[in-house]
């Protein structure tokens, strides 16, 4: 009914939707298999196409519009109408009440700024609708270590118990405690999203902070889309809210990789409908051993351009290559795909000893097939910083033979925020 009342909006709305759909010869949707013959939205078409895609419900934003971080080289303005802005209140709600979080209890969101940073630039806000005590602590990129001891001192001062912060951050303050004789109280929970969070540095972050890591998977362009919960079988995908597809060719598949989809059902005044992410996942028809009967996203693999190509053409997820690395070197390490033959990995110092480095050289080779060159170089980065993000693996080759996701285009502006 949702999905029947947006695409009915769309078509009368948005003269894009309107052409789409009728050159698709769709009418009526009432199946996946009908969704299914919706061409897909690609960014590059999304930027094309902005002012036929925005609707007559502008009127109601009232300057709730958000930018994307410019990770893919482009931030992207998107409009958020009221009823999309209470969805992601209910559906952030949900997830920390799944978490065991109540109403009333500290959090503490260590978020990155993208302009200059003052040490402890932190202001709190109390929301006396939902929680009571709510700290907003703002870093610079990266982090300086005496921002990292303020949300250390605030840890244990204001009795956190939700901590909220990407996984880069939350690495650099797992390296910053384990480095000190300090014995601040960690928080009760901890959450992530926005940056892929690979094997070893979820391991860190919860032996440093002696706190499980719960993982999230978010987009600006359309919110919250899956989390996981206390059990962490997979990721709970928000169906209420969106839907969310993973394709092959241009159609849907179940229980292997393929190119995350989503649609939006909340946002009307910019309908986003099969709205290609660049993300990759495997989602599963199985349900959560938490009881929950929303669809299950098992993994989240990492970003379509950053999959690593190997010589005999075998792609390989950026998870894929992390767990591989990070389970010799644990958590901080970033590696940059040159060539199909070549990769270089960054390593922080104390990590290139002879044993470390020739189990890393058997291990990729294994992973890739012999041949591959390797180079190490010494670093402290836990990965290629992107906009506000990090990413621990990055290829070029995508890029070098013309096989960018549909999300990763150059970008000449962007449309300015409708009042």
């Amino acid at each position: 009914m949702r999905l029947r009342n947006l695409l009915e909006y769309a078509a009368l709305e948005s003269e894009f939707y309107r052409n789409t759909l009728r050159q698709a010869d769709v009418e009526r949707v009432t199946s996946s298999r009908d969704l299914a013959r919706i061409p897909m939205l690609s960014r590059e078409a999304l930027m094309a196409n902005l002012e036929g895609i925005i609707t007559s419900r502008r009127q109601t934003v009232h300057g709730k519009s958000r930018s994307t971080s410019g990770s893919t080289g482009c931030r992207l303005n998107v409009l958020n109408d009221n009823r999309f802005v209470l969805s992601q209140y209910v559906r952030q709600i949900r997830q920390w009440l799944s978490c065991g979080v109540r109403p009333g209890q500290s959090h503490l969101f260590l978020m990155q700024s993208s302009g200059s940073s003052e040490v402890g630039r932190l202001r709190s806000r109390l929301d006396t609708r939902l929680m009571n005590r709510i700290w907003l602590l703002f870093t610079s990129l990266p982090p300086l270590e005496e921002e990292l001891w303020v949300a250390l001192r605030l840890l244990e001062q204001k009795q956190i118990t939700l901590l909220y912060a990407p996984p880069f951050l939350l690495g650099a303050l797992a390296d910053l405690k384990s480095s000190s004789s300090n014995k601040t109280r960690g928080p009760r929970i901890i959450v992530t999203g926005s940056e892929l969070l690979h094997a070893g540095l979820r391991r860190h972050i919860e032996m440093s902070l002696g706190v499980r890591v719960l993982d999230g998977y978010a987009l600006t362009e359309v919110g919250s889309v899956a989390w996981q919960c206390v059990v962490g079988d997979g990721y709970h995908v928000d169906a209420d809210e969106v839907i969310l597809e993973t394709v092959e060719g241009g159609q849907p598949i179940w229980n292997k990789p393929g190119e995350i989809v989503v649609t939006n059902l909340s946002n009307y005044a910019m309908p986003l409908i099969r709205y290609r992410t660049g993300d990759v996942g495997i989602l599963t028809d199985r349900q959560c051993s938490c009881g929950r009967a929303l669809p299950i996203l098992v993994s989240i693999e990492g970003r379509l351009r950053d999959h690593v190509v190997c010589a005999d053409g075998r792609e390989l997820s950026p998870r894929e290559v992390a767990r591989v690395v990070g389970n010799i070197v644990g958590a901080r390490f970033h590696v940059v795909q040159e060539s199909a033959d070549t990769i270089r990995v960054g390593l922080p110092g104390m990590s290139q000893d002879e044993a470390t480095t020739a189990g890393l050289r058997k291990a990729l080779s294994c992973l890739m097939g012999p041949g591959v060159r390797i180079i190490f170089e010494t670093s402290d980065q836990t990965g290629i910083v992107r906009g506000l993000k990090q990413a621990a693996v990055t290829s070029k080759c995508h890029a070098l033979h013309g096989r960018s996701s549909a999300s990763e285009v150059e970008c000449n502006g962007e449309f300015a925020d409708h009042e």
